[in-house]
């Protein structure tokens, strides 16, 4: 699941400060249970705008993150698509970051990184699509002059004419599209809720 809250508790307990039935989102054998397998249950981010910005300075990769730089805008998919594990890892609830502190992140990568391109690593980018104009909007207005793709995929159930012109002079180069099956039969059976 998410780790921003469990890693730093995972850390305690390696340190054996804590135990693992404290970890969100781990899964161990249990000690004093004859070798049973826990779970813990996953502990989502309901304001995913309480996180502070990624910061990269600790790799090697700065080539790597100034021409593909992972921006991630929301989490989760309350869809049901049966081949997809997003669900399972990111939660059912679709959680979003506000516009303007998206294109903060942008700014500020591009500062500190030398940013000339970055990728929209969400699952579920165009979930709301006026956000994703407003997210358009903000990074026109603010002239970044980056380039930038969605690489997980978007539902063409959830875009619109309007959002591919303002993608395009947002400096959006490459969109991939979910297309699963062109055989009815199979897409019904899949449950991805579109047609």
């Amino acid at each position: 699941g998410e780790a921003e809250n469990s890693l730093p508790v995972f850390m305690k307990f390696l340190k054996g400060e804590t135990t693992p039935d404290r970890v969100g989102g781990l899964c161990y054998r249990a000690q004093d249970e004859a070798g049973k397998i826990k779970s813990n249950s996953v502990e989502l981010i309901s304001n995913l705008d309480d996180l502070p910005y990624p910061d990269f300075t600790a790799f090697d990769s700065r080539a790597f993150i100034r021409a593909k730089y992972p921006l991630v805008t929301s989490r989760g998919c309350p869809y049901e698509c049966v081949y997809c594990v997003v669900g399972k890892v990111s939660g059912r609830p679709w959680r979003f970051r506000r516009p303007e502190y998206v294109v903060e992140e942008l700014i500020r990568a591009k500062r500190d990184y030398q940013i000339s391109a970055f990728e929209i690593v969400d699952d579920n980018f165009t979930m709301q699509i006026d956000r994703a104009k407003e997210i358009c909007r903000l990074i026109i207005n603010a002239n970044l002059n980056l380039t930038w793709r969605c690489i997980n995929g978007i539902r063409a159930d959830r875009v619109d004419d309007e959002l591919f012109g303002l993608m395009n002079r947002a400096g959006c180069r490459k969109v991939w599209f979910g297309i699963e099956s062109l055989n009815s039969e199979v897409f019904a059976n899949i449950k991805k809720g579109e047609k």
